[in-house]
């Protein structure tokens, strides 16, 4: 479907103009965040998963932007001593590695809200500080371990380029590469990334569900607090008093959880959103053997990479953004933390 010479316009207007660009400015993003997190205080479920997405987001950004990096690097010197579609193979892998981890967290923290926003009373205390650590431990461990075959079956080895005074770094690969491919491509890249996607679709549409119940609920509640009756508004010096300070608690509290949820949903979709051209790549290696770096397809299939490196890193860069408009605190301490005058912009 594409030339060879359209293949090359393409990528090297993705690489130069979008992917590298956008890639640097999303680990610049990914560090901000890290910063204003460990300013704020990593004391509760939420933040501590949110710091975790942050790191994953980052590495998975600079693992993309290193073989990124070596394409720019062949356009400029064709003898470069790096064969590109040996580093696509391995580092590659490492780039979704550390996207399905931030995949992994993102769809414990959305089910964390989810449980907690509609069955509040019975799930609230279940997701504890602690508890947060072991189970995002536990994401990021049992990724790694799936990625493991990959490592022990391939890798960058030095060679000889012949009728060339150069050695290159060149693909080495097992004898069982074609069975390892075959597991790579369908659990990790298929079955993981749906169960994922799956879980973010659900959790959001019950979020969104639960947080319209219980806003509400809440509504009716505070102006039941609020109001005193003919009898009551003799002692409004107690009962008055004491009706405002809970309205006021109520409508705080609910304000915070409110904040807390749109961030998550607002993450979700963005994940729902650009892992569904993922998907759409994963699901048509799988079904069409051509598309494939060795199959007819080959120039369409790398193409489409460049373009999911591109969707991954706006997935990884885009939290800031959200961060910042949907959570008051986080753009206090960013403005605290990086602006020198603060009280210009504190409003």
């Amino acid at each position: 479907l594409i030339s060879d010479s359209t293949r090359h316009r393409i990528e090297s207007f993705i690489l130069l103009f979008a992917a590298v660009p956008f890639g640097a400015l999303g680990c610049c993003a990914n560090l901000i965040n890290v910063a204003v997190f460990i300013r704020q205080g990593i004391g509760d479920c939420v933040s501590f998963c949110l710091l975790a997405l942050t790191v994953s987001d980052f590495l998975s950004i600079v693992a993309g932007l290193v073989f990124n990096g070596a394409y720019v690097l062949v356009y400029v010197n064709d003898l470069a001593s790096v064969d590109t579609v040996a580093l696509d193979v391995v580092v590659n892998h490492v780039c979704a590695m550390f996207y399905d981890i931030s995949q992994a967290v993102i769809a414990f923290v959305a089910l964390e809200r989810c449980m907690c926003v509609t069955l509040p009373l019975r799930f609230k205390g279940m997701f504890t500080f602690h508890r947060a650590v072991l189970v995002v431990l536990g994401l990021y461990a049992f990724t790694i371990v799936v990625y493991v075959p990959h490592y022990l079956t391939s890798g960058l080895v030095w060679s000889e380029v012949p009728f060339r005074n150069l050695t290159r770094l060149t693909l080495w690969m097992s004898d069982n590469r074609p069975e390892v491919d075959l597991y790579l491509n369908s659990f990790n890249h298929i079955a993981m990334a749906t169960i994922y996607q799956i879980t973010v679709v659900v959790s959001s549409w019950l979020m969104v569900l639960g947080i319209n119940r219980s806003m509400k609920f809440r509504e009716r509640d505070t102006s039941e607090v609020g109001q005193v009756t003919a009898a009551d508004r003799k002692r409004k010096t107690t009962l008055g008093r004491g009706g405002s300070v809970n309205k006021t608690r109520l409508k705080d509290r609910s304000t915070k959880t409110q904040s807390v949820v749109k961030t998550v949903l607002c993450l979700a979709i963005i994940s729902i959103v650009c892992n569904a051209y993922r998907l759409t790549v994963v699901y048509g290696r799988r079904f069409n053997t051509e598309f494939s770096f060795l199959g007819a397809y080959r120039n369409t299939y790398a193409v489409a990479l460049r373009l999911l490196f591109f969707t991954q890193t706006t997935n990884a860069s885009a939290n800031l953004v959200v961060y910042y408009n949907l959570n008051a605190t986080f753009r206090s301490n960013l403005v605290k933390t990086f602006c020198p005058c603060p009280k210009t912009f504190e409003k």
